[in-house]
């Protein structure tokens, strides 16, 4: 049963494995953007139309500070992405996506399609099930 060899089953080379396969699906598309995969995190973070702290992004894009830093100031060098002072908290920083990050966003997750789309070996049934098991081992590891 060793990790390396083609049709292991150790599950976390398998989890390992699908997970570089997909990101590389991603990179391809988001690359001819101009976008990093990160950048893609903090799109999709802050297209709920809310903004968000740079912490809450951080651990969303799976960024560390400096890293997710750099991303956001190209992404608001870009126009896509905006800061604001928190209403609550002028101290804190806020992000938010601008009308262009939106349409950005919007026409890339069209053309990236359903987790099964993108993956293109997924039916909507085993991409469902595959989804709802990932969370479940995410809420257990916390």
């Amino acid at each position: 049963m060793a990790a390396n060899r083609p049709g292991g089953e150790d599950l976390a080379w398998l989890l390992s494995r699908a997970a570089h396969q997909v990101s590389q699906r991603l990179c391809e598309v988001l690359g001819a953007e101009g976008l990093t995969l990160g950048q893609w995190w903090v799109l999709g973070l802050l297209a709920d139309g809310a903004g968000h702290g740079m912490g809450e992004a951080a651990a969303y894009a799976m960024l560390p500070g400096p890293t997710l830093t750099k991303a956001v100031d190209r992404l608001v060098a870009a126009n896509l992405v905006s800061r604001r002072a928190d209403r609550q908290d002028r101290r804190r920083v806020l992000i938010y996506l601008t009308a262009r990050g939106r349409r950005l966003h919007a026409r890339l997750a069209g053309k990236l399609g359903s987790d099964a789309g993108l993956l293109g070996v997924l039916d909507d049934g085993d991409a469902g099930q595959l989804t709802q098991l990932l969370l479940g081992v995410l809420r257990r590891m916390r």
